[in-house]
């Protein structure tokens, strides 16, 4: 792959990685002005992992993965309980249906391929490769 590429990929990473930390910390926010905090503590602590480990190449590429899992995860929960409440009966109350609606299924969707293009492991080797090769 000529340099002009592997750079390209390298900025797509680091603005998907900065993009799903936002649209997390976003989603924290928008809970916590109804009331619910622990969606906000946990995107800070998932933050601030990562600020504490951006110096340490294997704990960040522990970190990496596991935040890509963990997105996928949570993505492809939120889509199998949307669909169960779209075509079972609707148990939910009124909040979660709106949650997991067209904007809701976009957002999991969202956070499921950038889950899998985090998870990549030429994509993450890469990136970790031109960070800390950076520095030496």
């Amino acid at each position: 792959m000529n340099n002009t590429k592997q750079q390209k990929r390298i900025l797509i990473y680091s603005i998907t990685l900065v993009v799903s930390l936002l649209l997390f910390l976003f989603k924290g926010i928008q809970y916590a002005i109804l009331g619910s905090y622990i969606p906000i503590i946990l995107s800070v602590t998932i933050v601030f992992i990562f600020y504490f480990l951006r110096r340490r190449k294997k704990p960040l590429n522990i970190a990496l993965k596991i935040w890509a899992i963990l997105m996928i995860t949570w993505s492809v929960i939120r889509l199998f309980i949307g669909l169960v409440d779209h075509f079972g009966k609707e148990l939910m109350e009124n909040h979660l249906q709106e949650n997991l609606g067209i904007f809701g299924t976009l957002i999991s969707i969202t956070f499921l391929i950038l889950g899998f293009f985090l998870l990549n492991k030429k994509n993450r080797s890469n990136w970790l490769l031109k960070n800390f090769d950076q520095e030496t």
